[in-house]
């Protein structure tokens, strides 16, 4: 839902340095609680980590220009895990931290909607699998 929110923040704002505000004020507030839960528990920082990597993917797809100032308030998350991290998610989290911010202009807003149409499927496509299997684990309880 962080992802749906954020990308949600970020394009009824349009392209203008004030829509990041909202995005950045959400995340200022949701980041420092995401950090004292790792901190309570190291036994969730891989699925946080999993989970963080995801929306950074998610934003980097959408072409979001508010992604290179989330990221460095994000890097603490990362280093809660960093030495439990699997090869493939710290390379994920490098092509992440490498990757050039997008240069959005006005005239690629039907490309960008496209992107987003596309996004949005796909997150609509991942939310349904948990619903299924959530009630697939709730009737196998109640049937047992």
């Amino acid at each position: 839902m962080f992802q749906l929110w954020t990308v949600y923040l970020e394009q009824i704002g349009g392209v203008d340095a004030s829509s990041e505000v909202p995005v950045l004020e959400f995340w200022g507030k949701v980041t420092p609680g995401i950090l004292q839960l790792l901190s309570l528990s190291k036994a969730y920082s891989e699925t946080v980590v999993l989970h963080f990597l995801s929306l950074l993917e998610a934003l980097q797809e959408c072409n979001s220009t508010v992604l290179a100032k989330l990221l460095p308030m994000w890097k603490t998350v990362f280093l809660y895990s960093s030495e439990k991290m699997s090869s493939t998610t710290q390379l994920r989290l490098q092509n992440c931290e490498n990757a050039a911010p997008p240069n959005v202009k006005k005239e690629d807003t039907k490309h960008n909607n496209n992107v987003i149409a596309r996004w949005l499927n796909r997150l609509q496509f991942k939310i349904s699998q948990v619903e299924l299997q959530t009630s697939n684990v709730s009737t196998t309880f109640l049937t047992i």
